[in-house]
């Protein structure tokens, strides 16, 4: 906007994978009828190169990243099987899902008895926003009716969550919510979206975690119930 109008030729082939156009090479010239059939010819077979090599390196790409979600998680995995007692579990929980999804502030929720979800662990907050979150409760049944008893991990917008209250943290932030089912009780890990692209990738990660969190949770709970049996019987 606010240059001269000038006359230029524009020559615009596709890039085509199949059946699928993955992209455009786009070529102009400054005057009228500057490309002929020649050049037309010349950058279709420059686009078929072009859109093999385009489909390979994201093919590669993707593969590169499902290579390292799943290490990431493996990792996840023996570093929860090495925690000592279910308070260590609980704080590396929130620890490696800040890690893995990049999040500033996560969070370990699990409902007592009474099926109240209360903050059991919380990483990357400040005294006073912590206060607030450990001071909140929410009753399990109202959170399954107001958003549903999914297992999948959701991102719960700042319009999805005033209908529970004000945010904690004070801001418009968005969360990323991985519901854990521990034993009859219900849980989640909660991670505050970290500023740039937060996807499906990281939402499957989330889930990932959750899921080894479950497992370790389960196991760390069997072993302190069977070594109080056993205490009791002696």
């Amino acid at each position: 906007p606010g240059t001269p109008a000038i006359e230029e030729s524009l020559l615009a082939v596709p890039l085509r994978y199949g059946t699928r156009v993955v992209g455009v090479i786009v070529v102009s010239k400054l005057g009228l009828n500057q490309f002929d059939e020649d050049d037309v010819r010349l950058l279709e077979v420059l686009a078929g190169h072009a859109a093999v090599a385009v489909e390979n390196a994201s093919l590669y790409e993707s593969a590169r990243r499902e290579a390292d979600s799943a290490t990431a998680l493996l990792e996840v995995g023996r570093e929860l099987a090495t925690a000592a007692n279910l308070d260590e579990i609980y704080g590396r929980i929130v620890r490696l899902t800040s890690d893995l999804v990049g999040s500033p502030h996560t969070s370990l929720w699990l409902a007592d008895e009474d099926g109240c979800l209360f903050a059991r662990k919380l990483h990357g907050l400040e005294e006073n926003s912590a206060q607030r979150v450990l001071a909140m409760r929410f009753d399990v049944n109202d959170l399954q009716s107001t958003f549903g008893a999914g297992t999948e991990p959701f991102v719960l917008a700042p319009a999805d969550y005033v209908r529970l209250g004000d945010d904690p943290l004070g801001s418009e932030t968005s969360y990323a919510v991985a519901p854990l089912a521990v034993g009859r009780r219900g849980g989640c890990i909660v991670a505050s979206l970290p500023e740039g692209d937060f996807g499906e990738r990281e939402l499957r990660l989330l889930g990932g975690l959750a899921h080894q969190a479950r497992l370790a949770i389960a196991n760390a709970s069997n072993y302190e119930t069977l070594e109080r049996s056993f205490v009791t019987t002696v």
